[in-house]
């Protein structure tokens, strides 16, 4: 797990210090609709952008609303005193409101030498795909002339066909988790999904295929209740610890680090600018997507179905109104079908509490009642 660790501990970490050393550029994005391949067939390194959980925030809350969530206030205060100055360039996009402002703010305030936008369509639509690709095609210019380097469809295709490996064994590495007793915990899967966000392909496939090979013949705990965490944003692996640490696995993470950004691939055998735009557009749908919370929630219960889950942690920001309207829509499902739903809202920067470690240690007891009774 060190490799993993040691890049999800610090943003400038040393692999991409040694990037940096090498004269290759570090291009930074928000959001799960964006292809990491594109910067990679650029000769780049992509880097999905976190915070720094638990910093002062200040300087973001200056400029964005107290009412804006405190990972966007989080990621604008780096920016604003330069703790991402080892990025040369930023992407944006449509994601939400907040990140959106979060990212105009950024570039007014404290502009990288290469930034732009692109603009991901609401809803799942074939003409949208067209749309889409068009976002793609005019980025991709966008890059290759900051970076006087031409992007060939070659380029994109092996791109393609080394960030579909890391994702397969993302989701081999996952499927440990339907074991008994599971020989990966929850804040450890995470820990790796972060990194493959963060690390060089390259570096992460190698390190990800050490970690399979010696996790396949290995045991972890057995009889924790097994539970599917849900829900928005989560870059945080103390926060799963702390889940586990109350005799909770977590066995599926369908969140936006996690599962959702691995579990499907691009088509090698289209295109490769209307494979990226199909598959990152019609991936396990984030609640920004209009109308799409029957598909998300048909993804979720097939999900917690394939890992045997025994109840559903559902998890948001603060003031993240998006997947707040998801838990609601969520709530009576849960309740028709008897799953036990546990929803929790957090900020950016997790520490311990004293009312979140009884409500989870509750969960976990109605949960094993239940199991009694039935």
């Amino acid at each position: 797990m060190e490799p993993f660790r040691e890049v999800v501990a610090n943003p400038y970490n040393r692999r991409i210090r040694e990037e940096k050393d090498a004269g290759n550029k570090i291009i930074g994005y928000f959001c799960s609709y964006l292809p990491a391949e594109i910067i990679y067939a650029a000769g780049a390194i992509p880097y999905r952008i976190t915070g720094i959980p638990g910093r002062d925030i200040g300087a973001g809350t200056t400029y964005l609303s107290a009412r804006t969530c405190t990972y966007c206030r989080n990621v604008l205060t780096l920016a604003l005193e330069n703790d991402l100055s080892f990025i040369d360039g930023v992407i944006g996009c449509n994601t939400c409101d907040q990140i959106r402002r979060a990212t105009q703010n950024w570039m007014v305030k404290n502009p990288p030498s290469y930034h732009d936008v692109i603009h991901v369509p609401r809803v799942e639509r074939e003409e949208n795909i067209s749309y889409f690709t068009e976002e793609l095609t005019s980025l991709k210019t966008g890059i290759e002339e900051w970076l006087n380097f031409r992007i060939r469809d070659d380029d994109l295709s092996s791109a393609i066909d080394l960030y579909n490996r890391g994702r397969k064994l993302l989701r081999e590495l996952s499927e440990l988790r339907r074991n008994d007793a599971p020989p990966i915990s929850g804040a450890e899967m995470l820990t790796v999904a972060i990194a493959f966000h963060q690390m060089p392909i390259d570096d992460f496939i190698d390190a990800a295929q050490t970690l399979l090979e010696s996790r396949k013949s290995a045991t972890g705990r057995n009889g924790a209740v097994r539970v599917l965490v849900a829900g928005s944003l989560l870059d945080e692996p103390d926060y799963m610890t702390f889940v586990e640490e109350q005799g909770i696995d977590v066995v599926a993470d369908p969140v936006c680090f996690g599962l959702r950004s691995y579990r499907d691939d691009v088509n090698v055998n289209e295109e490769p600018l209307t494979a990226l735009s199909r598959r990152y557009l019609t991936h396990f749908p984030c609640a920004r997507i209009g109308d799409s919370f029957p598909e998300r929630l048909e993804a979720i219960m097939e999900t917690y179905r394939e890992y045997r889950a025994d109840g559903i942690i559902f998890q948001k920001l603060k003031f993240c109104q998006l997947w707040g309207v998801d838990v609601l829509n969520m709530r009576p499902y849960c309740e028709e079908l008897d799953i036990p739903l546990l929803q929790l809202e957090r900020e950016y920067g997790f520490f311990s509490t004293g009312q979140m470690k009884t409500r989870l240690q509750a969960f976990v007891e109605l949960i094993n009642a239940r199991k009694e009774f039935n």
